[in-house]
């Protein structure tokens, strides 16, 4: 029966059939990758992805469990080999990213969802650094670290994950992301290829906001003033400070191009709550209020 079934007609149904089931199973893994990507909570919350439960602690490491509620197996202890975990896991769908450092040293490696498979990336030092963390991945092609370094100074590089190559971004210093918490995950600081932060300034702050390109590996600043920042699909939205007692509220596509100052807000230190397509939600001075991109009114909300 099986050889009869195995004609030319029949062995050509059987490799269309496995064609289409080999190009079903990479569609659900990119549509995975697609639809998660981002930094776990490292704050001992336990996220739940595809079927695995992380959990992940600054301290302690990261467990991997299958089961809710359940701790489960610790896959990246605090220290090892007198290296310290970075607490700095990053899920693209398809992969687990990681970071230890030891004083100027640092060391990049992945894994699979599921704990296993470990392997080193790259590593590295910078004299100037201490501590480091894995801001973006772009389509497991490319990563953008942060190392701490002296004084207020953050030292980034752009790492080919192929190449396996370190490129330091001179003159690019951004130390926080954009606003944004979704799940656990943080997912709302990057568009495609693009990922949005900024630099902090003292207490009293206001201070640069950083575009950096994951396909070319460069980076842009797009103001030297901002209070804060935003990002809502392919815009970024920033708060920039217009004199002693104003400031305004400005959108540009994420590449920094197509500035619009969508309205003037007077007083200082003012802070976004939520930005969307449509509307934005900002604090000052102890309250809330909501702009309509649309109507361009403002309102006083309660939250």
């Amino acid at each position: 029966m099986l050889k009869k079934w195995i004609q030319p007609a029949g062995l050509a149904a059987m490799i269309l059939f496995m064609v289409v089931f080999i190009g079903m199973s990479e569609q659900n893994i990119l549509a995975a990758e697609a639809s998660v990507s981002g930094k776990l909570k490292n704050d001992g919350t336990q996220i739940s992805v595809g079927g695995y439960y992380y959990t992940e602690s600054y301290s302690q490491g990261l467990y991997i469990s299958t089961a809710a509620g359940e701790r489960g197996k610790l896959v990246l202890p605090g220290k090892t080999s007198g290296m310290s975990f970075n607490s700095d896991v990053y899920i693209t769908g398809r992969y687990l990213y990681y970071s230890y450092s030891k004083g100027s040293s640092h060391k990049i490696y992945r894994m699979n969802l599921n704990g296993t498979g470990k392997k080193l990336i790259i590593s590295f030092s910078n004299k100037r650094s201490y501590g480091g963390s894995i801001d973006f991945v772009y389509k497991n092609e490319y990563l953008l670290y942060s190392c701490t370094g002296d004084g207020s100074d953050a030292y980034n590089y752009s790492i080919s994950l192929k190449k396996k190559k370190a490129k330091y971004l001179k003159g690019y210093n951004a130390d926080f992301k954009a606003s944004g918490m979704q799940s656990g995950i943080t997912d709302k600081y990057h568009y495609k290829n693009y990922y949005v932060a900024g630099v902090w300034s003292g207490d009293a702050w206001y201070g640069s906001v950083w575009v950096y390109n994951a396909k070319k590996q460069t980076f842009k600043r797009i103001s030297k003033k901002a209070w804060d920042i935003a990002l809502a699909g392919k815009y970024v939205y920033y708060i920039e400070n217009s004199g002693s007692t104003s400031c305004k509220l400005i959108r540009c596509t994420v590449n920094g191009k197509s500035k619009k100052t969508l309205c003037s807000i007077q007083g200082q230190n003012i802070r976004f709550y939520e930005v969307s397509d449509s509307n934005c939600i900002y604090w000052k001075s102890g309250s809330y209020y909501k702009y309509d991109f649309s109507a361009k009114t403002t309102t006083k909300v309660n939250l």
